[in-house]
């Protein structure tokens, strides 16, 4: 038996929207980046919904032991999303990979917890940062 030798291949991405005819049938979407739209947060919510419906993705609805520090999207009567120390709370949360590289923004030290505990100011933070915390609202999920 020879060996198999991997050549040039070509990847095909098909997509269409939802008013195509084809859309029954090519039920990919293109990737929406604008966040803050109301139909990527209708998307978003859609996608969450039916995940939650997958038996691998019922983790979504279970409460698990928070990390050390979250950031709270949305504490209760503000707009202001701050850090949390959660002391052994249980919720649901998201967890965000980030490449920190050498970026000019606040990071939390103990100097600044305090600050960060009252809220994070949103245009201080990368967009990365911004759009998850924007995402988690949509959803929602308490917790970063």
């Amino acid at each position: 038996m020879g060996k198999w030798k991997a050549g040039p291949g070509l990847f095909l991405h098909a997509f269409t929207t939802v008013e195509d005819p084809a859309s029954n049938y090519v039920t990919a979407r293109r990737l929406r980046t604008d966040i803050d739209s109301q139909a990527a947060q209708m998307q978003i919510r859609t996608w969450f919904i039916d995940c939650k419906e997958h038996q691998c993705c019922c983790a979504l609805s279970q409460d698990y032991m928070l990390p050390t520090r979250v950031i709270e999207v949305s504490p209760r009567g503000s707009q202001h999303a701050r850090v949390l120390e959660t002391r052994n709370m249980r919720g649901v949360y998201a967890t965000l990979s980030y490449c920190w590289r050498n970026n000019k923004f606040p990071t939390l030290r103990n100097s600044n917890t305090a600050r960060f505990t009252l809220g994070l100011n949103m245009n201080a933070l990368p967009p990365t940062f911004r759009d998850a915390i924007a995402t988690c609202r949509t959803l929602p999920i308490p917790f970063l």
